[in-house]
């Protein structure tokens, strides 16, 4: 016999007479073959393909003549959902797999994603199972577990893959993106995807419309075409089942990435920057333990004498507040501070004499806030004139946003009061003061409007005792 026509070898960084640096190698061979002397020397013509390791051409027949009771001959059908075995298979059987890649039920918690979770997707198990040597780890379980390794590639594979994520934080909601990435190349894919409270039947994800985007270096979101990130809200959960395929031949494996974002850094005013005021006349403290350079301290003086900080905050929502003070024998067991929040003003009575609580943050509570310098903490002198108040730094960490106003609470602020009644008729006269927060919550009856009927329901809502 003879090698009557081989193909490159694939994936080489360069072009030659038996590389290339294109893995989309296809080809048709057609041959004829003709007998001068059929009657005497009837024949039998058999043709084999063959994988081959890569050589010089030169050995191209001596390896294949080795290799040809391994070798897929003419006219062998093939059971292509069947796992090759063994090391040595040499049979190369094309890229027309029929399975589908598919997934077991994954849970990723958004609250210890810390730095996220990725997935190598693809990869080529080498003779799959019955090669230990051969095999690779794959970190997300699929079914079935392998890729032919004479079919190295993505073509045209089907994968199902199924997420459940999780938010075990109680307070903060956690945003999370899932994406793909290659970052030795472009990877193109088409996908489609459902998210709701429990994984979708493959049915309902292929009635979805179909997304596609590419990913490399920098990942792309399968999010991206669809409103953004996921928000999971505290001790929420969310399915998200997704179908996609390569777009055209890649045979590089590629990256899913699932990250969440943490909430936002805490916010801290020190007695030494600009959001920090005093009023009176307060003095440097020469003892050890205060946070960031030194801290101050005024003797009680009735609460003529203040110390504020009033922290700039990047986002509305729940916050928890606390503070650092240096403790010392002299100093107030009954400090106030005062906290001014969105809905009004919380005075919280703090012993600066206890050692467990020295050189660390005190929590003082937790408050709503609006977004901006609205808020403040305010620690008074008002304490006994043989006792001290030390004023040093003050923290606020963001732990989700506010709550869904009640009916009727046009401003937010967590109550209904003579302040709604003149947003809601800022509102109901069309002023330019009625911004689109204020007209939505207006809309009491939900018709589109603001109007008389929404002023009924309002006149409901409104307490009594205000009226």
């Amino acid at each position: 016999g003879n090698v009557i026509a081989y193909s490159k070898r694939f994936a080489a960084s360069y072009n030659s007479s038996d590389t290339s640096a294109n893995v989309n190698c296809f080809g048709r061979v057609r041959a004829a073959v003709t007998n001068a002397d059929p009657g005497t020397h009837p024949t039998t013509l058999t043709v084999y393909v063959i994988a081959i390791p890569g050589a010089n051409l030169n050995q191209n027949k001596s390896l294949a003549e080795g290799l040809l009771d391994q070798g897929a001959q003419s006219g062998e059908p093939f059971d292509l959902n069947t796992p090759p075995s063994g090391c040595a298979n040499r049979r190369a059987t094309g890229v027309m797999e029929t399975f589908v890649w598919r997934s077991n039920l994954l849970t990723l918690d958004a609250a210890a994603l810390s730095g996220g979770e990725r997935f190598r997707m693809a990869m080529a198990e080498l003779n799959t199972q019955t090669c230990p040597e051969g095999r690779q780890t794959a970190d997300m379980i699929l079914h079935p577990g392998y890729v032919r390794p004479d079919s190295v590639g993505n073509y045209l594979k089907d994968y199902r893959v199924t997420f459940r994520l999780i938010n075990t934080d109680r307070f903060a909601t956690r945003t999370v993106d899932v994406t793909f990435e290659q970052p030795s190349a472009q990877i193109g894919l088409g996908w489609q995807m459902v998210i709701g409270g429990a994984p979708a039947v493959d049915a309902a994800v292929d009635a979805r419309p179909v997304r596609t985007g590419w990913g490399s270096a920098t990942a792309y979101s399968f999010f991206a075409q669809d409103g953004g990130p996921l928000e999971i809200g505290p001790c929420e959960e969310r399915y998200v089942t997704l179908r996609f395929e390569i777009l055209g031949g890649s045979s590089l494996p590629f990256d899913i990435a699932v990250r969440a974002e943490t909430p936002s850094n805490p916010v801290i005013v020190d007695n030494l920057d600009a959001g920090f005021s005093t009023v009176g006349s307060w003095s440097v403290s020469a003892n050890s333990g205060y946070y960031g350079t030194s801290s101050l301290y005024h003797a009680g003086d009735g609460g003529a004498s203040t110390a504020t900080w009033q922290p700039v905050l990047p986002d509305a929502g729940q916050y928890r507040v606390s503070a650092w003070w240096v403790v010392s024998g002299n100093r107030a067991k009954q400090a106030p501070y005062t906290i001014a929040h969105r809905g009004g003003t919380a005075t919280v009575y703090a012993d600066q004499t206890d050692p467990a609580t020295a050189n660390q943050w005190n929590t003082l509570g937790e408050f709503p806030f609006n977004a901006g310098s609205a808020g403040s903490v305010t620690l008074s002198a008002a304490v006994p004139i043989t006792e001290f108040v030390s004023a040093d730094a003050v923290r606020l960490d963001w732990l989700g946003p506010l709550p869904e106003p009640e009916p009727g609470d046009i401003d937010a602020d967590g109550d209904i009061d003579l302040d709604d009644y003149a947003r809601f008729a800022e509102c109901l006269e069309e002023q330019p003061a009625c911004d689109s927060q204020h007209a939505q919550r207006s809309d009491l009856d939900g018709s589109g409007n603001v109007n008389l009927p929404d002023f009924h329901v309002f006149q409901t809502l409104f307490p009594a005792s205000t009226r």
